[in-house]
């Protein structure tokens, strides 16, 4: 709801600008019979997980704000780099991800 905290989540984990703008690509023609052809199908626990995703940016989005009371927020979240988050024994980073 808060463009601002849109634009600073994007700017922590390096996103393009244009990943989060509005878009029409799931209505037009091609989108639609791709998808008659090809239907998403998802299992539940995933639907799950992004639902428990969600919430959690939910929950930290209301505990940033919370700290303005009436006054503008200002969001000032440092930029992410390779080793601001902890390692996946299952996971590797390569390429230039920061």
């Amino acid at each position: 709801k808060d463009p601002n905290y849109v634009k600073a989540i994007e700017q922590f984990f390096g996103v393009d600008k244009v990943f989060n703008q509005e878009s029409n690509y799931w209505c037009g023609p091609e989108a639609k019979q791709a998808n008659k052809l090809y239907p998403l199908k998802t299992k539940f626990a995933s639907i799950l997980k992004l639902e428990h995703l969600n919430a959690m940016d939910t929950r930290f989005y209301k505990e940033a704000v919370s700290c303005w009371d009436d006054d503008v927020a200002e969001y000032s979240f440092p930029k992410a780099s390779a080793d601001t988050f902890a390692p996946q024994n299952n996971i590797k980073i390569t390429g230039d991800a920061y």
